[in-house]
């Protein structure tokens, strides 16, 4: 009997030994052989006589040489691809017209993709400008490079902690002794301060900073007026930034003007004025007046080691490294405190805005998250890759329709290069019209967005190079894979079996794809679901815990009064003014104290106790319990000089067995225990309760107040116009604020972080919706016939719908065990940064799962019906 896969073999074997010949010459005239010996056999040839005639006339195999081949293809296909590249111009534009007349023919399908791949588009366009924005923090410094912020890390208690601040004498003491360090600054700023120019006082908005003379040499902050290398050398200069000081001196020269600093003594003489600080700076402040001026004899001694206030900074000369100058600081610092093994970490000035992780980071403007900025960065990605598996699913699934198509492209000698050069253009072409719709979005949803994020991003930041090269580069690259797929498997059909109408091969791996993708899609789609509502639930959790401490309807407001106590029975003259207190309110971030010592403490116990300053009537405002011994009172003045108040922590950080009575110093000055309070948070909840000491300070310039919740607005209004009466500063434009929406502000960033990972998770879920969509549509057309069967053997409509969803309904199910296990882990790891947190329940879970399933039933669910109830005798005729 006749073997014609041997007779091919041997023919194959012949062909192999021809030198004349490359390996995708042979493989086109295999198939060639092969197609037309199946044609002559559909036709009656036998296989034996079919091969010989065929072969006959294609020669003998060692015959065959290169310009048999040129010929005979063009014969067969065409003319050959390099002589084809001649006419690129016209073959390019014959693609994009069969690429247009094919979205003017699909319109419903092409919309569906275009729409998705321009929303994922639109998503990493965002993300590129949010990256763009993040990573441009501190870069205009001309010494961006070889600037460092010196961290030091302790371990107090065994614990290990990494501090932003360290003791006030170390820049000096590096000098000479270090030899990589080129240059040091320290900075510090003090909050809410005021500058008074003649009969004109103005709040600044930002910090009032503090700096070595050295600042301005080693950061680039340009100067308007004044020169930078002696603008903070002489005692009692000031430098402003260019907009405080036309709010000063309007159109006067600010140089040599006398500026009074509210609350400090002497004279301060403006010495420079420097341009507006960039919003891209982790440092913002107002105006900056010497280290010198403000530290010594204020708040520490000039060799004091043990208090930390401020952040150092370090230039280091040029061919070192921060691996060998660290250890050398180390000494340093070790060096002048006894029984101390601290090390120091460099950390990088273009790495502070967004690897900042440490306690007690104050001056770090508009703090930014490396790992927020990640997830951002994988849900736009994700996105993207909804709309390319969208594109994938639907081409697919659709690829019978032009089986025919691509039947009459090989019969016509298009290769199968060819053939997938074609789909990967359309691809392409796709991809790059759903770019120009992306950009229409991004221009339009840019202030919304920025809005949500609480950014200031501008739509011109796309018009740079990189920007464009790398958004061109995205786009090619998601057309060229979103095609790819569906161009490998269409030009893979045999002309001769699609055109005699056989069954297109591969319709099984076709539809595994097609679940797996539809499985993968949601996958992502309930990942990000699922993460928005780990974080709504946090949110929701932050807001309603216990803090230990009511400021519900507690409002603080900074007055400056000439006469406290007046001020005080004026506001509580008014009944809606239950109870007035000048004491520090919940701060997001607290600068500790470190020169605490007791009776008993370990000589290397670092421990950091957070100062709260109160008066007597704190725990009443605040409502805070006492847990041992009594609270400061108005009837005893001693009081406020020598006597304090613990909370729990700060007792267990102690030791202490029974702390009433027990001395505390605190920089060098003893106070004496007189109570502890129950614990309560001070600030956010990322941090567990700190060890608080409470004393009483004659120059606190922060007042709380409990008000009643009947006519806030007029109790408000009552209070200001107080305010004014009383304030040595009438036109203080700081206003009156409730304490739940500071306590509300500790978290803007998971705030942030719920809003846009929500626009992202709707859009996802859009475009996975609109993708299934497609899907159900294109399934409902395959199975018109079907339908119309069942529906005239008497099958109900209802058992119609759930024939058409519930292969739908697997694959969501499907999908969300595999989303599950990552998105547990992935909330699990983000939960970590709170101290306290909600428990992850499988609830949650099955949850998301259930609500993503109804959502999608609902999207694509009048496909179902429609097919269903369509007329039976109109579904029998359909082709």
């Amino acid at each position: 009997m006749f073997d014609l896969e041997n007779a091919i073999s041997q023919w194959k074997k012949a062909l192999a030994a021809n030198p004349g010949l490359e390996d995708g010459h042979r493989a086109e005239l295999e198939t060639c052989l092969r197609d037309e010996v199946a044609d002559l056999v559909r036709l009656g040839t036998s296989p034996k006589e079919a091969f010989w005639r065929v072969s006959k006339e294609m020669g003998s195999p060692d015959e065959m040489g290169y310009e048999f081949f040129k010929v005979y293809a063009k014969s067969r296909f065409g003319p050959p691809s390099w002589e084809r590249a001649r006419f690129a111009p016209d073959l390019l534009w014959n693609c994009l017209k069969i690429a247009l007349r094919k979205i003017k023919r699909q319109k419903g399908y092409s919309v569906i993709n275009i729409a998705g791949l321009a929303v994922g588009l639109a998503c990493c366009t965002l993300m590129m400008l949010w990256v763009r924005h993040e990573k441009s923090f501190d870069r205009f410094h001309a010494n961006s490079d070889s600037i460092y912020r010196v961290i030091k890390k302790t371990s107090p208690n065994g614990k290990m902690m990494l501090d932003a601040r360290t003791p006030y004498p170390l820049g000096p003491a590096i000098r000479g002794k270090v030899p990589e360090v080129l240059d040091f600054c320290r900075y510090q700023g003090f909050e809410k301060h005021r500058l008074k120019y003649g009969e004109k006082m103005i709040a600044l908005t930002n910090n009032f900073g503090t700096a070595d003379p050295s600042f301005f040499e080693m950061f680039s902050f340009p100067f308007v007026q004044g020169d930078p290398k002696t603008a903070l050398v002489e005692s009692h200069s000031i430098v402003l930034i260019e907009s405080l000081a036309r709010t000063l001196f309007g159109e006067e020269p600010p140089i040599g003007k006398v500026l009074n600093y509210v609350g400090w003594p002497g004279d301060w003489k403006v010495t420079g004025v420097i341009k507006d600080i960039p919003e891209n700076s982790h440092l913002k402040f107002d105006c900056v007046v010497p280290i010198k001026d403000i530290a010594p004899g204020k708040h520490i001694e000039e060799n004091d080691w043990k208090p930390l206030f401020f952040y150092s900074y370090v230039q280091l000369a040029p061919n070192t490294s921060a691996a060998s100058a660290a250890p050398n600081i180390a000494a340093v610092l070790n060096e002048n405190i006894p029984d101390l093994k601290d090390e120091i970490i460099l950390q990088p000035l273009m790495d502070v805005h967004l690897r900042s992780n440490f306690q007690w980071d104050l001056d770090n403007y508009a703090q930014g998250s490396r790992s927020t900025l990640t997830i951002f960065i994988l849900a736009a990605v994700g996105v993207l890759l909804l709309a390319m598996i969208n594109f994938m699913n639907l081409s697919t699934a659709r690829s019978a329709n032009r089986a025919k198509e691509v039947g009459l492209r090989k019969i016509s000698g298009a290769r199968r290069s060819e053939v997938i050069g074609q789909y990967l253009r359309e691809s392409v072409l796709l991809a790059f019209l759903g770019l120009i719709l992306a950009l229409i979005l991004v221009c339009l949803g840019l202030p919304f967005f920025n809005k949500l994020a609480g950014m200031s991003i501008a739509f011109s930041g796309l018009f740079n190079p990189l920007l464009i090269l790398g958004l061109a580069a995205m786009t090619l690259l998601t057309g060229l894979v979103a095609g790819s797929y569906p161009a490998f498997f269409l030009s893979a059909f045999q002309p001769s079996r699609v055109l005699k109408g056989g069954a297109v091969s591969g319709s099984r791996g076709q539809a595994i794809l097609r679940k797996t993708l539809v499985v993968l899609q949601f996958a992502l789609t309930l990942f990000f679901v699922m993460g928005t509502a780990v974080v709504g639930r946090q949110l929701k959790f932050v807001r309603e815990k216990n803090l230990g401490i009511d400021t519900h309807n507690v409002v603080a407001l900074l007055a400056y009064p000439a006469d406290y106590q007046a001020f005080k029975n004026a506001l509580l003259a008014n009944p809606n003014v239950l109870n007035v207190t000048r004491s520090d309110p919940p701060q997001m971030e607290q600068r500790g104290i470190s020169g605490v010592t007791w009776e008993g403490k370990n000589p290397g116990d670092e421990s950091q106790f957070f100062p709260v300053t109160v008066d007597a009537d704190y725990l009443e405002t605040f409502r805070v319990g006492l847990a041992e011994g009594r609270f400061f009172s108005s009837e005893r003045p001693a009081d406020s000089i020598d006597a304090l108040v613990l909370n729990e922590t700060a007792v267990r950080a102690m030791s202490l067995n029974s702390p009433v009575g027990k001395r505390v110093t605190i920089e060098n000055q003893p106070y004496t225990v007189i109570g502890v309070v129950k614990d309560f948070h001070q600030s956010s909840l990322h941090r567990p309760i700190e060890p608080m000491i409470l004393r009483t300070r004659e120059e606190a310039w922060q007042m709380c107040a409990r008000i009643s919740p009947a006519n806030v607005r007029e109790t408000i209004r009552f209070m200001e116009e107080t305010k004014k009466k009383f304030s040595q500063d009438p036109d203080s434009n700081i206003p009156i604020e409730f304490l739940d929406d500071r306590i509300d502000g500790f978290y803007v960033a998971e705030r942030k972080v719920e809003a846009v990972l929500g626009l992202f998770t709707g859009i996802a879920l859009f475009t996975a919706c609109l993708g299934l969509l497609g899907l159900a549509s294109f399934l409902a057309e395959k199975r018109t016939k079907e339908i119309g069967i069942r529906k005239v053997l008497g099958a109900p409509v209802l058992e119609l719908i759930w024939l058409q969803t519930r292969e739908f309904s697997k694959w969501i199910l499907v999908s969300g065990f595999v989303a599950s296990p990552a998105a547990y882990y992935a909330a699990g790891q983000w939960l970590r940064g709170f101290a306290y947190h909600i428990k992850l329940g499988i609830g949650i879970f099955l949850a998301a799962i259930f609500a993503i399933l109804i959502v999608a039933l609902l999207a694509v669910g009048f496909q179902p019906v429609r097919a269903a109830r369509a007329n039976a005798a109109e579904s029998l005729r359909y082709e």
